[in-house]
């Protein structure tokens, strides 16, 4: 009876996020038109007053708004602004859909700051999240007062490999309904090993392991819609005869080899007013691996 009652938790749970409704949102980089979904977010500090705009904070791949938690709490209090930290869809506790190319994860955002009342906000966004950010300020640049953008570029993403790599070991993964949440995650640790050799990956991916009211153990991102859309989430969408021409700045880790000399070109092309740094000894995590470094750099953009 349990196991059948377990079944059935998990067949509803699904059939909700099939059942949820979607907004039509027209996208302006083609001319087509999107369907949003609804998405989760949290916000930190004051209500923006009519001289400062808020942040608008977009996780990257297989992440979430609760990995920016620490950095929205500190960095609310160093920019005295509101911060809205949002997960993308199919991520975190936002809506599932099976399309996830960038014009439609930027009308998803678009569509949030306006129900949060955002005429025109700073968007910061990491990996996934900086495509997402520079994707609607080239939509909609009348949205986006200055853009930054952490470890990526608007071109084909470096280290691609490694993504099928982390999808794999996240399908391996078996779970007992018998097993406590500890025991859940040293399992799931020993099977992500097989494929993802680097402990801090493994430990972010874990991040996604939840436990629902029942007892039940799932992962909370939709593995099956990221992994059909890989080739588009790792690339970027073609920009023809738009730039953006607010202040933005790229932010890299020294170590890590997304943004590199070989993407200038296109990042002063579709960004003529850019800025590109790294912050010494950092990876791709720079806001997790080099906080202090982090916010510095960011803090010192916003009041220019």
């Amino acid at each position: 009876m349990e196991v059948s009652y377990r079944q059935a938790a998990v067949f509803l749970r699904h059939a909700a996020l099939l059942s949820r409704t979607v907004r039509p949102t027209r996208c302006l980089c083609n001319n087509r038109s999107v369907s949003t979904v609804k998405l989760a977010c949290d916000t930190y500090g004051k209500r923006p007053d009519g001289n400062s705009s808020p942040l608008v904070i977009l996780h990257g791949l297989f992440g979430s708004k609760q990995n920016w938690h620490s950095i929205s709490r500190l960095l609310t209090r160093k920019v005295d602004r509101k911060i809205i930290a949002i997960d993308i869809r199919n991520h975190g506790e936002s809506e599932h859909t099976d399309v996830m190319d960038y014009p439609s994860m930027a009308a998803d955002v678009a569509a949030t700051m306006k129900e949060e009342g955002v005429e025109r906000g700073i968007l910061i966004g990491h990996s996934m999240g900086g495509k997402i950010a520079m994707t609607l300020a080239l939509q909609q640049a009348e949205l986006v007062e200055k853009l930054i953008v952490v470890d990526t570029t608007p071109t084909t993403s470096a280290g691609k490999q490694v993504f099928p790599k982390i999808i794999e070991g996240m399908k391996n993964v078996k779970f007992h309904t018998e097993w406590t949440l500890s025991k859940t995650r040293s399992e799931a640790d020993k099977t992500l090993l097989k494929t993802i050799p680097d402990l801090g990956v493994r430990q972010f991916i874990l991040t996604n392991l939840v436990e629902d009211d029942n007892g039940w153990f799932s992962w909370r991102v939709n593995i099956d819609a990221i992994e059909k859309n890989l080739e588009q989430i790792w690339s970027f969408p073609q920009f023809k005869h738009v730039s953006y021409h607010g202040d933005t700045l790229f932010l890299g880790g020294s170590k890590s080899p997304y943004i590199s000399e070989s993407s200038y070109p296109e990042i002063k092309r579709l960004f003529p007013k850019a800025l590109v740094t790294h912050i010494e000894d950092s990876g791709h995590w720079v806001h997790s691996e080099k906080p202090k470094e982090f916010m510095e750099a960011v803090t010192d953009f916003i009041r220019k």
